[in-house]
């Protein structure tokens, strides 16, 4: 199939079979499709001169179509994420009246807005160089940089930090390298964030990136791993082995190794021709174990508690100190101990009272016997 013209793609049998082209993910929520979502997509497309979208680039919007609020997608390098995302913040702003985006990344602020102007500003200056004749403006000021549009939407890039978004209300907030974030910033940035959808009855969070170097308070592994969340992850199979992470291909030394067919399995950007398996097999050389955190979007366990080698002794538990002499006081009955006689002349027996334990009671000669009289206590 050829890929088709974005007039094309507006017809949904059209847009239907060139997504059914994708690379099928390791797991994709509910997908849904219509004429607004198309048309929307298709116009961020022309506003940043793409002619001919990838089939995984529909699979993510319609992913994000379906309307859940939280969203997340893990993808490999170089599989036009960044480009994807833009697209679809770019054409819902266009068609949405006062719709309000805020993206960052969640590693540095300074490469937030790095990245807003090389990948959002400068690429829809070079397609629209007549500054008079824009569909929008756009800003560079230092740390407020941002796309505006005549219906009062609004794209903008933010610190990452729960701080940014406060006193604000988003309808889609776009959180990239979620895999980078540490447990601290995800709990911020969910608090702030969750709050300024209150206002917004169809607002998204999207948590994008490759996978991290822990799981436990993970911003994005958790987006992913809850199962109302919208998701669409590229990434090996979980159940995937050491001895097959080990070679690239096999080899006498490493005879299970089948990186390079895992990779080839669940790498949009290679199926799409947005790079090469020659370009990914030097990237294996040279991450070694990384490889399988960027690109085969495994996020590594945590390590589990070492166990003393062998002939040497566990530490032993330091034990509660014994409490002091007059504690033991506190142990004796009081007067409401004695025999309490019920209506139908039962006996039975107030428990004392006292805060020595059990052990300490029965070293000291607990129980003993009742006193015959409050008298015979003292």
């Amino acid at each position: 199939m050829r890929p088709p013209t974005l007039d094309q793609l507006q017809r949904q049998t059209t847009w239907m079979a060139w997504r059914r082209r994708a690379l099928s993910p390791l797991n994709v929520s509910d997908l849904v499709t219509s004429a607004e979502s198309r048309r929307e997509f298709l116009e961020g497309c022309r506003l940043l001169g793409v002619s001919s979208p990838k089939p995984h680039q529909l699979l993510i919007n319609d992913m994000l179509a379906a309307g859940l609020e939280t969203n997340g997608v893990l993808i490999p390098r170089q599989a036009g994420k960044t480009k994807t995302l833009t697209i679809i913040a770019l054409g819902r702003c266009a068609l949405r009246e006062r719709y309000n985006v805020g993206m960052t990344i969640t590693t540095q602020a300074t490469k937030t807005f790095e990245i807003f102007e090389t990948t959002v500003i400068d690429e829809l200056e070079l397609v629209w160089p007549d500054e008079d004749s824009r569909p929008f403006k756009s800003y560079r000021g230092k740390g407020s940089q941002h796309v505006r549009f005549p219906n009062g939407s609004r794209f903008s890039a933010k610190s990452p930090k729960g701080s940014s978004f406060r006193a604000s209300s988003y309808d889609l907030v776009w959180l990239d390298e979620g895999g980078e974030a540490s447990p601290e910033q995800a709990v911020d940035l969910r608090a702030a964030i969750y709050s300024t959808f209150d206002t917004r009855p169809d607002a998204q969070l999207v948590v994008t990136g490759t996978a991290g170097t822990f799981r436990k308070g993970q911003l994005l592994f958790e987006a992913l791993e809850d199962e109302g969340n919208g998701v669409v992850r590229y990434a090996f199979p979980e159940d995937v082995t050491a001895d097959e992470l080990a070679a690239w291909e096999p080899t006498e030394e490493f005879p299970y190794g089948r990186v390079k067919e895992l990779t080839l399995a669940m790498h949009p950007g290679i199926s799409s021709g947005l790079t090469t398996i020659e370009k990914v097999a030097k990237r294996f050389v040279a991450l070694k174990e990384r490889f399988a955190v960027e690109y085969g979007g495994i996020f590594v366990r945590a390590k589990e508690p070492s166990t003393p080698r062998r002939g040497t002794t566990p530490a032993r538990t330091s034990l509660p100190r014994c409490p002091p002499t007059s504690h033991w006081e506190s142990c004796r009955p009081s007067p409401a101990a004695l025999p309490l006689s019920s209506p139908r002349g039962a006996t039975r027996t107030a428990r004392p009272t006292g805060t020595c334990s059990t052990t300490a009671r029965a070293q000291r000669g607990w129980p003993r016997p009742w006193p015959s009289s409050p008298a015979a206590m003292t």
